[in-house]
């Protein structure tokens, strides 16, 4: 490794452990009275969460290698989403806990290096695109092995620098936590406030016409999952439904053969709404102009009739006046959801159009002015995610804090290893894997 910062010097993940191996297989429940035992779920944000903890059979004997000590570093080994690959967080205390086998244990020389240093670094841009490069995967499963892990690059900094760094991160990153959560509140506030617009508008209404009476056609889509490819023509379901609005980027295709089958009932044009049946259930969107889609699993197609103007048709079964109708049904079900006779049967309101126009172009001026609000957020928190990217690739490149020339070199530290592990060869650490 080269281009290293004074003082700096490379090392492997083998050389800053003095043990590493993987966990226990033993089979872990709620109920059990034994060890409590660490899985994916308890590495959150870089740190050990003990909320949600699994303990093994009592009679399960754990060892030394088994049992987590205070500078132990965990790290996910396999999992089917890339994104878990490599998470790991830092044991900062001793333990009366063991560690699941689809993790890893590095047992940290501390006399070298700041357990809290290397999670963080693990945790950085770079190392996270090496993890991932590293990953073999094999039946819908990513893996990382000792064998992969135990030659990985890191850097290490003189130990009283590392210290630095890991105070500097985490001071930064607070400052975003803190920011971050502020962002979400307001987004909670806004989503509340966009049911309230709703609400307000649509207050006074008298809902007292069946849907079946306004609509021309009210047609459940085909129950059968469709087969999707790459390109296509659209088709819609809740997978790309957001209420009165369809996500393009999460829009998926099917075949024109497929498209045929699924339209045989009707085929579904602009002005048709989109009615979430399951799964999101009283999602509603209107059919854009220019998509012309078959329809997914788990929604159905309403026609407004000449007196129902599409768009207050949409928002009209999103109110909660509509939703309260089939609340009581849904709510004690363990497959919620909501029938072509339920809907026809809900009742809406129905003023003349002009008023209906009138009362959707309100709803446009004011949710224009929320979905400005709710991009702003967005961009807050994309900044914000791009400033601790920022913070970690300052940190591991040497620019993060100011170097101290009275600092022990790092490779001081590490020629000593090495002549420790020279002079006691038999006593040199080796990997164990524990099954």
């Amino acid at each position: 490794m080269t281009d290293l910062p004074g003082g700096w010097a490379g090392a492997t993940m083998t050389e800053l452990s003095s043990d590493s191996g993987y966990g226990t297989s033993a089979k872990c429940g709620y109920e059990e009275l034994g060890i409590g035992v660490l899985r994916i779920p308890n590495i959150q944000k870089g740190s050990i969460d003990l909320a949600d903890l699994k303990r093994a059979p009592k009679s399960l004997e754990v060892n030394d290698h088994l049992r987590l000590r205070a500078d132990d570093l965990l790290l996910v080994r396999t999992n089917g989403s890339r994104d878990l690959i490599g998470r790991c967080a830092p044991v900062t205390q001793d333990l009366d806990c063991s560690f699941a086998s689809y993790l890893i244990r590095f047992r940290m020389r501390s006399d070298v290096v700041d357990t809290r240093f290397v999670s963080w670094m693990l945790s950085s841009p770079t190392w996270r695109q090496r993890l991932e490069a590293a990953a073999a995967s094999s039946a819908g499963q990513y893996n990382l092995s000792l064998r992969t892990l135990g030659p990985l690059p890191v850097v290490v900094p003189p130990l009283a620098e590392q210290e630095r760094i890991v105070a500097a991160i985490e001071e930064a990153f607070s400052k975003l936590d803190a920011g971050e959560a502020g962002l979400r509140t307001v987004r909670q506030l806004l989503k509340r406030t966009r049911a309230s617009v709703v609400a307000n508008l649509f207050r006074g209404l008298s809902f007292d016409h069946a849907c079946i009476d306004v609509c021309s056609e009210i047609v459940d889509c085909p129950h059968s999952t469709a087969q999707f490819v790459s390109d296509g023509m659209p088709c819609v379901d809740t997978t790309c439904m957001s209420p009165g609005r369809i996500v393009r980027e999460r829009l998926r295709y099917v075949t024109t053969q497929t498209w045929a089958s699924r339209t045989q009932r009707l085929v579904p044009r602009h002005g048709d709404v989109v009615f979430a049946r399951e799964g999101t259930i009283g999602t509603a969107v209107c059919i854009p102009e220019d998509l012309s889609p078959c329809l997914g699993q788990r929604v159905m197609l309403l026609r407004p009739g000449p007196t129902m103007a599409p768009r207050f048709l949409e928002q009209s079964l999103m109110t909660p006046q509509v939703r309260a109708q089939y609340a009581e049904k849904v709510a004690g079900s363990t497959a919620p959801h909501v029938n072509v006779r339920d809907v026809k049967a809900l009742l809406l309101p129905a003023p003349p159009i002009d008023v209906q126009v009138a009362l959707v172009a309100e709803l446009d001026r004011q949710f224009s002015f929320l979905d400005a609000c709710e991009r702003a957020v967005d961009a807050g928190l994309q900044r914000a995610a791009a400033v601790r990217r920022s913070v970690l690739k300052a940190a591991f490149e040497g620019k993060l804090v100011p170097q101290d020339p009275s600092d022990k070199p790092a490779s001081v530290l590490l020629e000593r290893i090495q002549e420790e592990l020279l002079a006691s060869p038999k006593a040199a650490r080796r990997s164990r894997r524990t099954a």
